[in-house]
């Protein structure tokens, strides 16, 4: 049985103190969805371990939504898309106003987005990709949609995309002592990669 994701969260007062500028390297760029590089963001998508397959339709259906549209951030390459997230909807609903989420937390989430797919090509990671484009979505979600908080789903092997999320500002919601001791599994495991 697969474990349930482990979930964290930003608030807007500790996103406005994270140094936002970073350099892209040379010939990278920073961009929203387009239309044409469909295909670019399946491959990225397929190479990156998610639990599904995607295809061109399946991104163009993902992509029907204005919020998502405006919500993703991508870093291309020579036209391809080597870094990608976006943000998500709940339910499967598109709204263009704050979304309403229950299921991360109890407390009132009026004004809650919800990131979604952090993907960086692994021929391309190290080159810190994956911040650039998590800055950018979050950016979108306070700045844009005036949004309080933000939150994630992740798992606990992935460790880069953690420590990531940790550089960021994001901390883990705990809540139980099951995932407390997750969490406690995660902070040993992180420690040890960085001797």
């Amino acid at each position: 049985m697969k474990k349930e994701q482990l979930k964290m969260e930003i608030n807007i007062e500790d996103f406005e103190l994270l140094q936002k500028s970073i350099q892209l390297p040379r010939g990278y760029l920073l961009t929203r969805f387009k239309k044409g590089l469909e295909d670019s963001w399946a491959d990225l998508l397929n190479a990156s371990s998610f639990d599904s397959e995607w295809s061109i339709n399946r991104i163009k259906d993902y992509f029907t939504c204005e919020y998502r549209l405006n919500g993703s951030a991508a870093v291309t390459y020579n036209q391809r898309v080597i870094s990608a997230t976006f943000a998500s909807v709940h339910s499967g609903l598109c709204l263009p106003t704050p979304c309403r989420i229950t299921d991360l937390s109890s407390e009132n989430n009026v004004h809650t987005g919800i990131f979604d797919y952090v993907a960086t090509h692994p021929e391309y990671r190290g080159k810190g990709l994956s911040k650039v484009v998590c800055i950018s979505i979050l950016d979108y979600f306070f700045t844009e949609m005036c949004y309080k908080r933000v939150v994630l789903n992740t798992d606990d092997w992935r460790l880069p995309a953690i420590s990531l999320y940790f550089s960021l500002g994001f901390k883990p919601i705990i809540n139980s002592e099951p995932v407390s001791i997750r969490w406690k599994k995660i902070h040993k495991d992180l420690e040890r990669t960085k001797k």
